[in-house]
């Protein structure tokens, strides 16, 4: 038996950031740049550019084809509820805390790994960090035997 559950809740969008994958272009040609004027000789800089170049890549790519998904986080649960396009799934202890502009959810799978949902600027509205926050303080509701 659960005594009363607050009725704040929190329902968040996540999608792959625009931000981050220009933040990621951007850094990848400072390096390149870098390693461009250092002192390295050219057969150890251009395999280097072409490292940063391909890695980079990579990981643009397979973060824009992350599949977006939604999640729901009732205040006072220990549970946050994850749905894909075509499936749902339940995660436990929730955790959120922020870092600079980046809010960061994390939570254990059935599988006791750890997945973190990673919200930039762009990806959560003003509104929704605010919600967020008072969800995420708000302590977990104990079961009575």
């Amino acid at each position: 038996m659960i005594l009363s559950k607050p009725s704040l809740h929190c329902r968040l969008e996540w999608r792959p950031s625009k931000y981050l994958q220009n933040t990621l272009l951007v850094l990848m040609i400072l390096a390149v740049l870098s390693v461009g004027i250092s002192a390295l000789r050219w057969y150890l800089s251009i395999p280097l550019c072409l490292l940063l170049i391909y890695g980079t890549y990579r990981q643009i790519i397979k973060h824009s084809l992350s599949p977006p998904c939604s999640l729901f986080w009732r205040a006072g649960d220990s549970q946050i509820s994850v749905n894909f396009a075509h499936s749902s799934e339940s995660l436990t202890e929730p955790r959120c805390h922020q870092q600079g502009p980046l809010w960061i959810i994390s939570a254990q799978d059935t599988s006791h790994q750890y997945r973190h949902f990673v919200f930039l600027p762009d990806t959560i509205s003003s509104r929704e960090r605010r919600l967020l926050r008072l969800v995420a303080a708000t302590p977990i509701t104990q079961k009575l035997e």
